[in-house]
This record gives structure tokens, C-alpha cells and sequence, in this order.
């Protein structure tokens, strides 16, 4: 008779536990199963039939920074939340919040499109040996009928090979299998990442992960508990999908959300592809500042409330007449000085905030007038010299012009 995985509840350090030393016999009680190929996201042994319809599905997300997203992100997540809306699933775990990349703080609320079920179990930086060790207990405590999972890529970038990220993914399943036996998965291709000029071997590692990533899905996978792939790496550009070289802006989420979706219906039945072509969608922060200006002599001083996720802001200028110029920049503050512009006239101001290398909406402009300048003081003219030399010293800046008697 083939071994199975008990099906009931295990308290939550009993089966992170128990993972690793039933990591044998789960593999040895259920059969391996050859390679998928790389277009085939669907289940191993499901070809032909998906298995049966959950309704009401809970579905757990479990990742890193790409999945947990950032102050002023809308996120990945929200995308397949709306697109799954008709299916009536419910994202469950233990978190809700964003990562703050100005603070450096966790569990920001500042999304941009609050109103989703914002419930997720990332990190920003999480590597797959920690979420290893608590994916066990989450499971027991939010009983997720899908586990989907993009994960790896902090690992691949710390320098771990891309044979030993794949085998703590192996790991990460089996735990979570320990947990609950007949737990979906969807396992995501990693997208590319150029942070910080990352050297050309993370580029190589993620690209072995990715291709690797179908044949460990196919052995994993059994009828009670499938794997399935999505391909979150397709048509995903480091530089035209995130707003840092690393992290997605908002047509990066969109890109990463629809290959889930894509595997979810084709493998599961589970709503419905995503619909192509994907939309055009507006970069950067969208919240636009609401800035004040106050007169300086020759000048302006510009202020606004920070916007959630900006790493900086343009300032843009209109003179009288004249078209909106962006000056030098982005400032990094909530505040700024523009000098050396005429006194006494009405300028222009708008505020636009930038996340990265995206800007983002700009403000409604606002005028001010500013303060004339002051006629520049200037000291009498004095006589002095000796040797028959005589100077005169012109005004504050210290000049003198001399001649012999």
C-alpha cells in the first residue's frame, strides 16, 4: 500500500518539525514524475482533467519583496484579488501591510489601492530558509486551500546557487505539505532583477532557477496535492517593469499577477486567464503633492506633504508667458528654495513625486509672486596708498583700482 501524508491538523512547531524528517517519506510515498515541459504550467498527472473546483478558496501568497511590495504600491496581489474577484477566493495570512522604502520600516498601510484583501505571507528580503520554518504553522492556522509562491530570488541574489535555492523550495513544499496533504501549489518563475548593477552570475543563477523550476514542479507533484508553474519571468524587463531595477512598478504587478492567474485557470480551473492585451497603466506614485509657496526676494519657498513611497520629487516652473520647465533635481525632501529668478513677478510652481527612476502625477500648479530684490548696498569710495600708488576701494566685494600719482 503507497504511504500517504495524514491529512489532519498538526500543531504549528510539530510540523515544521516534522518536515524534515518525513522529507523521505514523502517523496518516497508518491510518485516522481518526468519533467514538464517549460510552456506547460498545468499540474503533473492533471493534463487532461484539472482537479475539482474549490468554492470559496482561500489562497495564501508567500514571497519576498517582489510580492509584498512597497509604500505607494498597488502590488501584484491587488491585481489577482480583482481578476479572481468572481471566483469568491479570500487571500489569507498573517500579514497586511507594506514595506516603508523611505523609513526602512515594516507594515506600512499606505497602499495606493487600499480596498483588497490585503492578507499575505512575505517579507521584504526574505529568504526561503526562514519561510521554510514558519510556512508550516500558517498553513495549520489560515488552512489555505492554494499556496502560491514566488520566492528564491533574495536567496539567488545573496549568492546561494541556484541548485540549493531549488532544493529549499523542495522543502518549502514538503513542509507545507506536512501541514495539509492536499495543498495546491503554484510555483513562480522569478522575473530578472539589475539591482545595483548585480553581477552577471545572479543574472545566470535566476535564469538556471527558472528553467530548472518546471522539472522540480513535475516531480513534486501528485494528484492529492499539485504542483503547477507560472511564469511570472515572461516578457518581464528589469528595466521597463521596475521602478528600481529590482522591484516591480505598477506594470511589472500587473505582468507577475496574470501569469498566477494564468496558472491557477489552466491548472485549476480556478478563474479565468488573464485578459490580454494588459492594459496601459500610469507609472510612479500617484498621489500627487499638494505643495504651498511663500515669497523670498528673487525667489520661492516650496513645500508639500511627502507622498507615500517617493524617493524624490521635481519641481517645475512656468515665468509669465512661458512654457513648464523642470528645474535640476529631484529634490530628496519635502521642501525646497528656488533662487535666483526675478524679483517681483508671478511664477508657476508644480510638484511631481518620483519612485526610482518612475515620476509620477504631478500637482496642480501653484503661483506666487515673488519679493523684489534689494538694490545692492555699496560703500563710499575711500582713498589710500603710499609710494606715490593711489587706490580707491569699490563697494562690498573688496575691489580696488589703482594708479600712480
Amino acid at each position: 500500500m503507497r504511504s500517504r501524508l495524514p491529512r489532519g491538523r498538526f500543531p504549528g512547531l510539530i510540523a515544521v518539525a516534522a518536515a524534515g524528517v518525513l522529507a523521505v517519506t514523502v517523496l518516497a510515498g508518491y510518485p516522481v514524475r518526468s519533467s514538464l515541459p517549460e510552456a506547460d504550467a498545468r499540474p503533473a498527472g492533471q493534463e487532461t482533467r484539472p482537479p475539482a473546483r474549490i468554492d470559496r478558496p482561500r489562497i495564501m501568497i508567500l514571497g519576498d519583496s517582489l510580492t509584498q511590495g512597497s509604500s505607494g504600491d498597488v502590488t501584484w496581489r491587488h491585481d489577482l484579488w480583482r481578476h479572481l474577484r468572481g471566483s469568491d477566493a479570500d487571500l489569507v495570512g498573517p500579514h497586511t501591510g507594506l514595506y516603508d522604502n523611505v523609513t526602512g520600516r515594516d507594515g506600512s498601510p499606505a497602499y495606493a489601492a487600499p480596498d483588497f484583501d490585503r492578507a499575505h505571507l512575505a517579507g521584504w528580503d526574505a529568504g526561503l530558509i526562514g519561510q521554510v520554518n514558519q510556512v508550516g504553522r500558517h498553513v495549520v492556522r489560515y488552512r489555505p486551500h492554494y499556496l502560491l509562491v514566488l520566492g528564491g530570488r533574495d536567496d539567488l541574489i545573496r549568492g546561494v546557487g541556484h541548485r540549493a535555492v531549488l532544493e529549499r523550495l523542495r522543502d518549502l513544499v514538503i513542509a507545507a505539505r506536512v501541514a495539509r496533504a492536499d495543498l495546491r501549489f503554484v510555483l513562480g518563475r522569478l522575473p530578472r532583477s539589475l539591482l545595483n548593477g548585480q553581477a552577471r552570475g545572479t543574472v545566470t543563477e535566476i535564469a538556471s532557477f527558472n528553467a530548472a523550476l518546471p522539472a522540480l514542479a513535475a516531480e513534486l507533484s501528485v494528484p492529492e496535492s499539485p504542483v503547477t508553474v507560472a511564469r511570472a519571468d515572461r516578457g518581464f524587463s528589469p528595466t521597463a517593469d521596475t521602478w528600481d531595477g529590482a522591484h516591480a512598478n505598477r506594470r511589472g504587478e500587473m505582468k507577475i499577477a496574470a501569469s498566477f492567474a494564468d496558472a491557477l485557470a489552466d491548472g485549476y480551473a480556478l478563474g479565468r486567464p488573464y485578459p490580454r492585451p494588459l492594459r496601459k497603466v500610469e507609472l510612479g506614485p500617484r498621489r500627487a503633492p499638494v505643495p504651498a509657496a511663500r515669497p523670498l526676494p528673487g525667489g520661492t519657498a516650496l513645500r508639500w506633504a511627502a507622498v507615500p513611497g517617493a524617493t524624490g520629487y521635481w519641481v517645475w516652473m512656468r515665468a509669465p508667458g512661458g512654457d513648464l520647465v523642470r528645474l535640476n533635481g529631484p529634490v530628496v525632501f519635502d521642501h525646497t528654495e528656488v533662487t535666483g529668478i526675478a524679483g517681483g513677478v508671478t511664477y508657476e510652481f508644480r510638484i511631481q513625486p518620483v519612485k526610482g527612476q518612475d515620476s509620477g502625477a504631478r500637482s496642480a500648479g501653484v503661483t506666487v509672486r515673488t519679493a523684489p530684490v534689494p538694490a545692492a548696498r555699496s560703500l563710499p569710495e575711500a582713498e589710500f596708498g603710499d609710494l606715490g600708488v593711489r587706490c580707491r576701494a569699490r563697494g562690498l566685494g573688496g575691489g580696488r583700482a589703482c594708479a600712480r600719482r
